[in-house]
């Protein structure tokens, strides 16, 4: 599946760390991020700008279509699968959420995993931050 230019803003989940936030679409795409706190310039903007915003996204040979989204219960990690003619793919997305911090700094840590639990795909990650 060609990857669109604009989303709903329904189709997008969030994941966050209490400082900064990014926005997931149901695509596997974080389309929206910035950092080091929600008030910064973004890293990721095809939210607002598909040609100069950039974007984190998965491709998948074969291509793929956008099957289910889910919160893990009681956290902030979100599971986004896709299915592909090969077989699906799963992408868990969270950032870190620190119990307490010891300095001014925080450190933002943004956890990407992708599996193929019943399939052996091909896949390929793209990043395209700006700044």
């Amino acid at each position: 599946m060609d990857r669109p230019r604009y989303l709903p803003i329904s189709d997008y989940g969030i994941i966050g760390d209490l400082h900064t936030a990014a926005l997931v679409s149901r695509m596997g795409s974080i389309d929206w991020m910035c950092v080091p706190r929600f008030d910064s310039p973004s890293i990721f903007g095809k939210l607002l700008d598909a040609d100069k915003g950039g974007a984190l996204w998965v491709e998948v040979e074969g291509g793929f279509i956008p099957d289910s989204r889910r919160y893990l219960p009681g956290t902030n990690i979100l599971q986004t699968n896709l299915s592909s003619p090969h077989g699906r793919l799963r992408i868990t997305d969270f950032m870190v959420v620190r119990e307490r911090q010891q300095t001014l700094e925080h450190d933002h840590v943004m956890v990407r995993l992708l599996e193929a639990p019943d399939a052996d795909l091909k896949a390929s990650v793209h990043l395209d931050a700006r700044f």
